[in-house]
């Protein structure tokens, strides 16, 4: 019978659609509105069995043409699935409580909508994967909303299963249920950040089986010591590490391949050193460190990071009024001859050393991306700028923030001219970021127009001495390019060779 039942569906389905095949949604509401009225005044009939019948077949064709017009009709699993990732994609998690997040939220409405919609959801372990964030400290709200939050996370939890989230613990409650909750799951944990937590609690989670672990973000710890952590904790896959800098964490260093170290009360450049000098086998480093008041002798024996890719420096400053410290002496003290990428920046004055910055240079010959942020607070000159790019002849991007006064010169002795030997003749991408504008617009379409070239040209010529343009971008922070500067570089700008904007970052 049901067998039957489901053909006279769609029997009544394939019959109304050749009936409405030209009409407008409207017109098919009309016909939906006929079809209910006549259902209401047969129902209103005593039940006969031919009215009954003639009942059924209403109640289907009412049901089919409702079909027709629902802006979701029944569809595959495999694509309702894919549906469900695209539509949930772009949503990011938001702070604690956990139900506050976007991507929670909706995730857990699609999952109720109906009972064909929720299997599908709760088969798909990869819409439950997303980043989150738990709050494990108690609160004042209502128990039924402690409850709710609980087993929303707890649901979460189970439904990601056995894929791993990227989870954020946050809180200070070591008792707290939800701790004890997440915990259940602490071995496949594969990323981990941990914020704001007391050091019972940190050694709590660090106890507990976090061989999976490849990421560790300590970025939010403070007041952790190295006894906190009861006995040292394994991480044998642990290759990834964010922490504020401190060199008596038992940490499995040597395996790291990634590391940040984030400014913290003992944050001087020694201790920097101290981590690193036990960090072989690193690829990506970012630290943010103080700089040194006066300069530290000189190293006699540089830290040797043969696997070195990407390196990024940043000095800030502990003092409100800093008169000027050293942050190059810290690249004195590393050889990294792998380097391709190196950025650098300052929030406070800082005293440039170009004969340290070049002798790094000499020992990191394939650098192929170089940044410099706050070049006025680096105190850097024309002068100097040009000894870095001279010993950087394998410069393919240059990304220059916030110089003023040698600006017009610094895009001038980047033009290639013949019988002259150009200035990093690899150089295809350039971004210069300048408060004000002194700036030519003849001398920044001059330069352009020296290393740029057509297809057909770059086809029938043979190898430049200098690399073609790919993209150049003018940022002015303050003020406007005026209508002659705009017009004089219109053509560049309609081919996206230049890029200029205008306005803080």
């Amino acid at each position: 019978m049901a067998t039957t039942a489901s053909i006279s569906v769609r029997t009544a389905i394939l019959e109304q659609a050749a009936r409405i095949a030209h009409s407008s949604n409207a017109h098919i509401k009309y016909l939906i509105e006929e079809s209910e009225s006549r259902i209401r005044s047969m129902e209103a009939q005593p039940q006969e069995a031919a009215l009954f019948e003639q009942l059924a077949q209403e109640h289907v064709a009412a049901a089919a043409l409702r079909h027709l017009i629902a802006p979701i009709r029944t569809l595959p699993a495999e694509l309702l699935a894919e549906i469900f990732l695209l539509a949930t994609a772009e949503e990011r998690p938001a702070e604690p409580p956990l139900e506050r997040s976007p991507h929670f939220k909706n995730v857990f409405w699609l999952s109720h909508v109906c009972s064909e919609w929720r299997q599908v959801a709760v088969g798909m372990p990869r819409l439950w994967t997303a980043p989150i964030t738990v709050q494990c400290c108690g609160d004042n709200r209502p128990g039924d909303e402690i409850d709710a939050h609980f087993d929303g996370l707890k649901a979460w939890l189970a439904n990601s299963a056995p894929l791993c989230i990227p989870l954020c613990l946050r809180g200070d409650e070591t008792t707290s249920r939800i701790l004890a909750e997440v915990l259940k799951t602490a071995p496949p944990w594969r990323d981990l950040h941990l914020a704001r937590i007391r050091p019972q609690t940190f050694r709590r989670i660090t106890e507990g089986p976090l061989e999976s672990l490849e990421v560790l973000n300590l970025l939010s710890i403070y007041g952790i010591e190295a006894s906190d952590f009861g006995r040292a904790p394994s991480f044998p896959r642990l290759r990834k590490l964010h922490m504020a800098t401190n060199p008596s964490f038992p940490m499995p260093w040597s395996q790291l391949t990634e590391l940040e170290l984030f400014r913290a009360q003992g944050d001087w450049p020694e201790l920097a050193l101290d981590i690193l000098a036990r960090c072989s086998a690193l690829v990506t480093v970012s630290i943010n460190i103080a700089g040194w008041d006066a300069p530290p002798p000189p190293s006699s024996d540089p830290i040797t990071l043969a696997y070195l890719r990407i390196l990024r420096l940043r000095k800030h400053s502990l003092n409100i009024r800093d008169e000027g410290s050293h942050l190059t002496p810290f690249l004195d003290y590393l050889s990294a001859s792998a380097l391709k990428e190196l950025y650098l920046s300052s929030t406070a004055d800082t005293l440039w050393r170009e004969s340290q910055f070049t002798a790094f240079q000499l020992r990191s010959p394939n650098m192929t991306r170089l940044e410099i942020n706050n070049a006025f607070s680096l105190y850097m000159t024309w002068d100097n700028l040009r000894a870095a790019l001279v010993h950087s002849p394998s410069l393919t991007h240059l990304t220059l923030n916030c110089t003023d006064d040698f600006e017009d010169t610094f895009i001038g002795a980047l033009a290639y001219r013949d019988g002259v030997e150009s200035l990093v003749p690899r150089l295809h991408h350039l971004s210069l970021t300048t408060r004000l504008h002194h700036l030519t617009a003849d001398m920044l379409v001059g330069t352009i127009t020296s290393r740029w070239w057509t297809d057909e040209k770059l086809a029938s010529s043979s190898a430049s001495p200098v690399a073609r343009w790919a993209h150049v971008q003018l940022w002015l922070l303050q003020g406007k390019f005026d209508e002659h500067f705009m017009e004089i570089t219109k053509d560049f700008q309609e081919m996206g060779v230049l890029e200029l904007i205008q306005g803080h970052h």
